[in-house]
């Protein structure tokens, strides 16, 4: 199975986006999920770390790191790699092509190590993923939905400024082939303008089927209130433990 994971913050058409992929045959790309998998690339990310440092030392019965020499930090990747798929994901029967779309990558929610070992996680831990990094100018997010009634404009754009530099960071490291760029302005009223990302995907439409989409207007959950950040629901979770 392959993966395509849109990487991308509220209010930048990211839905649309999704629902365009949705309609080829054999997609399946799920929404949003709370921003689940950084904690996932974060345990991967600091096992790593910790491989490295331990790395030639004593690991026998009296060290205080015995027994961390036999793990593997590959095989805990492709664990939690698949245990994602399977129960977050969960395709259904037919699926060639799996994935999901996130908009919980803003300073609120991560800084910027965690930004890229999350896109490290899903690049390298997924096979043959391919990133799409979707982007809207910080004007037209500011001015959208709860952004406007609950931050001031200039730290919409502040976040939306962070975002598109981690978004160009990665797609260069990424390279052309694991990760493409998309501007909401490309698209928008414009069902031609996604024809160069499924062009990248080897992928076709039909002309009708892009124009339906485009033309139906999407629902969202909770328009008056700002999806909730990561460090809200772990703040949610630690409360529920007491």
């Amino acid at each position: 199975m392959r993966y395509v994971f849109i990487v991308s913050y509220a209010r930048s058409g990211s839905t649309l986006l999704m629902s365009v992929l949705n309609a080829i045959p054999g997609y399946c790309i799920r929404g949003e999920n709370g921003g689940v998998v950084a904690p996932m690339a974060e345990s991967d990310r600091l096992l790593r770390q910790a491989r490295t440092l331990m790395k030639g030392h004593y690991d026998g019965p009296s060290s205080p790191w015995y027994g961390f020499s036999q793990v593997d930090p590959d095989a805990w990747r492709a664990e939690r790699a698949r245990v994602f798929t399977e129960h977050i994901l969960a395709p259904p029967p037919g699926t060639r092509v799996s994935g999901f779309k996130e908009v919980r990558y803003t300073p609120e929610d991560m800084d910027d190590e965690l930004f890229h070992a999350t896109i490290d996680f899903l690049a390298e831990g997924f096979g043959d993923a391919r990133i799409v990094f979707n982007m809207r100018t910080a004007q037209e997010v500011a001015r959208s939905a709860w952004w406007k009634t609950h931050y001031p404009s200039h730290e919409v754009e502040s976040f939306v400024a962070t975002c598109d530099r981690r978004f160009g960071e990665a797609h260069r490291r990424l390279g052309a082939r694991r990760s493409f760029m998309i501007r909401y302005a490309d698209y928008d009223a414009k069902p031609a303008g996604f024809l160069p990302l499924l062009d990248w995907l080897g992928e076709e439409l039909p002309a009708a089927t892009l124009e339906a989409i485009s033309g139906h207007r999407l629902v969202h959950f909770n328009h008056k209130q700002r999806p909730w950040p990561v460090r809200m629901l772990r703040r949610a979770a630690r409360a529920l433990r007491g």
